[in-house]
């Protein structure tokens, strides 16, 4: 044993002289050696990494190996390595090792590892998996390692490796990965908190529903309806973006407006397809839009002239809601229009003929009014008003006799009413039959005679809604009777 490793110096000092390398023959000549015997010493050097080999041709030249001290090597590695021999003794550590373990270098290196403190985080199980390793297994596992009160994570490699002399070892390398296991734990904690809190949803809409195996069906049936019913609603259905883009309209909308393919409207701007480009009403429509926007918790209802398909001018009631998305920000806008001209053109009919009504009521000899359920005018001719009161009729409306009595006279005028005509409205009221009566009243200290009727008025449902009321000024007869 002694004369080899003389023999393997002697070949690593002739190997030094030429850095450029040597054959085996020229290796074998200045020794002296056979070249069988230069021949095994070189394998051994190459085999322990101790010299290089390089081919030119058929000629295999040999030169030192450019080697750096195994201690500097360890040094430079964040890892926690240590470095065992086949007996089991520790040959080298390097200091991230020590600093982990709050270890001396004289504790272990030297040391038959069973005797040395490290024991006190390793088992019997390690030792064993270090005897295969030194067989040529290789060997990664992940251990968690407590060192005081703090707990490490390691991915621990049992590498075989050669010393110098070529002797068999094993490199032991402790990668911490300590922070990204407990991140991954910190990640599997979320996904299984998230996991739970799905399933507890998952748990309560099955509750919701009273059987599980028609949840599917019974969804799908609800979708299918609600979808249905979209597509066959007589409403204009419009789903706008946040800047007010199409994204949805529904059967009744694009035939409507004539619209031959949806697809062809999605994603344009909604003036140009409810409204020609520019118009007053798209105007209207993007100002309600901005209202919805501003209000998100309450719908916006407005009624604005469309033109259809066809050219017609229509009048629509829209509604607009705002969607909002999981962040509780509106992200849509679902636009409601309902087609009301038909009921516009009775309505403009209806205020019509109340202006005719109106005019018809200011030219009769007779005074007409009505009053509503709480006894204010809500209608009363101008001969009625400028008789009795003095004023105009729009001065008298939605006020009661004391109210306007009270006006005037704060202004000075002085106007007196029997006791019979303030209690009659009440009166016809409660006896669901109509008043009739004289009364006296003095307006400027004039006296005038009037002969009043007032009838209650009941709707269908029974429920009174106001008082229908006439008077006639009798002042004159009564003068010409006496």
């Amino acid at each position: 044993m002694i004369e080899e490793e003389q023999e393997l110096n002697n070949i690593r000092k002739i190997l030094e002289k030429y850095p450029k390398g040597l054959t085996i023959l020229e290796i074998s000549k200045k020794i002296p050696l056979s070249r069988a015997s230069t021949a095994k010493y070189l394998n051994t050097l190459l085999i322990s990494g101790h010299v290089e080999m390089r081919t030119y041709g058929r000629a295999k030249i040999y030169n030192l190996s450019q080697r750096v001290p195994i201690s500097n090597l360890l040094s430079l590695s964040s890892d926690l390595i240590l470095l065992i021999d086949k007996e089991f003794f520790i040959q080298e550590v390097n200091n991230p090792l020590l600093e982990v373990f709050h270890l001396k270098r004289t504790d272990v290196v030297g040391r038959k590892i069973d005797f040395t403190p490290l024991m006190a985080y390793l088992s019997p199980r390690h030792l064993e998996r270090i005897r295969n390793a030194l067989k040529g297994n290789e060997k990664v596992i992940e251990e968690v390692i407590e060192v005081g009160d703090e707990e490490y994570f390691f991915r621990i490699k049992l590498l075989p490796i050669v010393f110098d002399r070529g002797e068999k070892g094993i490199g032991v390398i402790f990668e911490d990965i300590t922070e990204l296991k407990k991140y991954q734990l910190y990640l599997e904690q979320l996904v299984e908190e998230r996991t739970m809190e799905l399933l507890q949803l998952n748990k309560t809409l099955l509750y919701e529903v009273s059987e599980h195996k028609k949840s599917k069906k019974l969804l799908k049936r609800s979708e299918e309806k609600y979808r249905e019913l979209v597509e066959n609603s007589n409403s204009l259905i419009v789903r706008l973006s946040k800047d007010a883009k199409v994204q949805f309209v529904n059967e009744y909308t694009q035939s409507f407006f004539g619209i031959d393919d949806p697809e062809l409207v999605t994603g344009h701007s909604f003036s140009g397809v409810l409204f020609k480009t520019n118009s007053k009403e798209g105007d209207v429509f993007k100002d309600q839009i901005g209202r919805s926007a501003e209000n998100p918790e309450q719908e916006t209802s407005f009624k604005i002239e469309n033109t259809d398909g066809t050219g017609r001018k229509r009048f629509i009631a829209w509604t607009i809601k705002p969607i909002f998305n999981k962040k509780g920000i509106p992200g849509e806008y679902l636009c409601v229009g309902v087609d009301i001209t038909e009921r516009t053109i009775y309505e403009n009919k209806y205020i019509e003929r109340g202006k005719i009504l109106n005019i018809m009521a200011d030219q009769l000899e007779e005074m007409v009014y009505y009053k509503d359920k709480d006894f204010r005018y809500t209608f009363l001719s101008e001969p009625y008003s400028m008789n009795i009161f003095l004023s105009k009729k729009d001065e008298c409306s939605k006020k009661t006799d004391i109210e306007i009595i009270s006006e005037l006279k704060a202004k000075g005028q002085v106007i007196q009413f029997e006791k019979i005509a303030l209690d009659s409205d009440k009166k016809a009221k409660e006896s669901h039959t109509a008043q009739k009566f004289e009364t006296k009243i003095i307006i400027d200290k004039i006296q005038k005679i009037l002969e009043v009727t007032k009838t209650p008025y009941f709707n269908d449902e029974g429920e009174f809604t106001g008082i229908i009321g006439s008077c006639r000024d009798v002042t004159g007869k009564e003068k010409k009777n006496d």
